[in-house]
């Protein structure tokens, strides 16, 4: 398993779990039958994780980039780097390798 490919699977999970439970595992309280709480907790995260993915997809263009013209250029240690702050927080996952750490 790569590091982005761990990542991604690590979001996809946040995103699942996002729409049935709250971060400290209760069950959501819906709000008039539509299944959305009344806190917002899970709208936020799914958010979050929206924002994560484009910012992996601006490293990964970036650094397949070669010509730019509009868009920002990066080496493939900075996105290597980048990918693995990113990754960070899930370091006590079993999957994670040591070796991302940065």
């Amino acid at each position: 398993m790569t590091l982005a490919e761990f990542y991604a699977a690590r979001l996809d999970e946040i995103e699942q779990r996002a729409g049935y439970v709250h971060d400290d595992g209760r069950d959501k309280e819906p709000l008039g039958g539509t299944g959305r709480c009344v806190c917002g907790w899970p709208a936020r995260v799914l958010r979050e994780v929206e924002a994560k993915r484009k910012i992996l997809e601006t490293i990964d263009h970036a650094e397949r980039e070669s010509d730019a013209v509009d868009n920002i250029q990066i080496d493939g240690y900075l996105a290597d780097d980048l990918r693995k702050l990113l990754a960070l927080p899930f370091s006590d996952h079993p999957d994670y390798d040591q070796e991302w750490r940065p």
